[in-house]
């Protein structure tokens, strides 16, 4: 547990330091001090570590941290040579994906979800961390009791689910055909899978709010067999993804408004179920304001809804869609933030002591995040293009460079959020012995 912890804190910390030096890209008055061609390389990494591989570490680190509660129930075996093996590659293969991008080795591709350098060395990496991922969670599925139950099950569910985006790149992969030029291909090569990636983090999202929650109230917000419905609900309707591809060829266009209607019908009820009962548990039980988890649930809850909502508002090409995900993608990063400080440090008796610095990373991101959010969803209603910086984005009324001076001081405010977590969590992480519990 604690080495999934160390690469999935280590993986934020590269996304974040690329996330400020994106920001400083596309803020009028600093955009100039870095380098051209520096942003599209940036962008991969960026992306890559905070979207992808930091979400995913956390799926091995909840799915260890699960079989770890059912080993000590003496439900599952512990086979610690699946857990050595998968960590040790996974950390191996950050480097293998980082360097070839930021040395200019291959193009960067900013296709959605899963963007690329394409070089052999970053798809080698990408390959073995996938491969990694899906050890631990097959160890806690070969180790779940009947029936499951509790948080085990969610986590149970993400795997499930994320299995289920490995065969769609699969199925992707096999129907492509070869004369495709390079930028459709991984557009249509990652665009499938990445899709069912967020049914994933969506369900990991859900088990950090009801666990956290459970910890704050003492009770779950959702009592747990609404909890395996919701749950169970999601990884049902991740199994359109795999029928898309057996319906449809991998290069049909339809599959690009197929896999969208998926997202956008088939993950509201889930997270909307358990949106209004954490809500309601908050206002009857207490919100607790001045403590880390009251504080990050309700900033995660906040902006969650507030993406879910500006994702129905979004342009065609413009920072609307960025605005949208970065809302989303920041709920589910705090919602990590608070279980891995909250859940995972007191497990590994590495605690930490007072609430003044874990109040201030959480208020730092979750408002930083927000202004970031806004502030480009904001410029886009002005035209401003996706995937642009400094000049690039033809900056030409106030309210373009208003809104983006905006995202970028909640940019910076969000990334110092996101460096206190990182100080405080390897702090806790790196010390040579745990506190005696």
């Amino acid at each position: 547990m604690r080495h999934w912890a160390l690469l999935a804190v280590g993986a934020l910390a590269l996304g974040g330091l690329m996330a400020l030096s994106l920001a400083l890209l596309r803020t009028p008055g600093v955009q100039d001090w870095l380098p051209a061609g520096y942003f599209r390389m940036a962008l991969v990494v960026h992306v890559v570590f905070t979207v992808v591989l930091w979400y995913l570490a956390m799926l091995g680190l909840m799915s260890t941290w699960a079989a770890s509660g059912l080993a000590e129930d003496g439900v599952a075996v512990r086979v610690p040579q699946v857990g050595a093996l998968a960590v040790r590659g996974a950390a191996l293969s950050f480097p293998v994906m980082a360097v070839p991008v930021l040395v200019g080795w291959g193009e960067p591709i900013l296709n959605n979800y899963v963007p690329v350098g394409a070089h052999p060395a970053f798809f080698a990496g990408l390959v073995v961390f996938f491969g990694c991922i899906a050890l631990p969670v097959g160890r806690l599925l070969a180790s779940m009791p009947r029936p499951m139950e509790g948080a085990s099950f969610g986590v149970a569910a993400a795997g499930v689910i994320y299995l289920i985006a490995l065969w769609c790149f699969l199925l992707a992969w096999a129907g492509l055909p070869s004369d495709l030029e390079v930028h459709p291909r991984y557009e249509a090569l990652f665009w499938g899978g990445g899709h069912i990636l967020q049914f994933a983090n969506t369900a990991l999202m859900l088990v950090a709010w009801q666990v956290v929650a459970e910890r704050l109230h003492v009770v779950p917000p959702l009592p747990q067999r609404w909890f395996r419905w919701v749950l169970a609900a999601l990884a049902t309707v991740a199994f359109g993804g795999p029928i898309l591809y057996l319906l449809l060829d991998a290069a049909d266009a339809r599959l690009v408004t197929g896999f969208t209607d998926l997202y956008r019908y088939g993950l509201i009820v889930q997270p909307t179920v358990m949106m209004a009962a954490l809500t309601w548990a908050l206002l009857r039980r207490g919100v607790h304001l001045r403590e880390p988890a009251g504080a990050g649930l309700v900033l995660s809850l906040l902006l969650f809804a507030v993406g879910g909502v500006l994702g129905y508002f979004m342009g065609e090409g413009d920072t609307r869609t960025t605005g949208h995900y970065h809302a989303v993608i920041g709920g589910v990063t705090l919602a990590f933030m608070v279980f891995l400080i909250e859940v995972v440090l007191p497990r590994l008796r590495r605690a930490l002591t007072g609430r003044r610095w874990p109040l201030a990373f959480i208020w730092a991101y979750g408002s930083g995040q927000l202004l970031h959010a806004v502030g480009l969803w904001l410029a886009g209603t002005g035209g401003v293009a996706r995937k642009t910086a400094g000049a690039d984005q033809a900056l030409s009324s106030p309210l373009e460079v208003g809104a983006m001076v905006v995202m970028g001081g909640g940019a910076v405010l969000a990334v110092f959020g996101g460096v206190t977590f990182v100080v405080l969590a390897l702090g806790q992480l790196t010390r040579s012995r745990p506190s005696v519990a």
